[in-house]
């Protein structure tokens, strides 16, 4: 998700911002909000990665 709607390679918002009409760098002003909390929870399940299996143990029982 954050490879998609990063530049340079931000293939989502280009689509979106042909698709809508809307100017590129207005799109992108718009996801920044967005990209906090994603890199936020990309650090938290790379330096604590018992976080990712948590919720699976949690619902399977294991």
């Amino acid at each position: 998700m954050i490879g998609t709607i990063t530049p340079p390679l931000g293939f989502v918002l280009f689509v979106t911002a042909k698709v809508a009409d809307v100017p590129f760098d207005k799109v992108t002003r718009a996801t920044a909000p967005f990209l906090v909390p994603l890199v936020g929870v990309l650090a938290a399940i790379t330096l604590w990665p018992p976080l990712t299996t948590w919720l699976p143990s949690l619902v399977l029982g294991r």
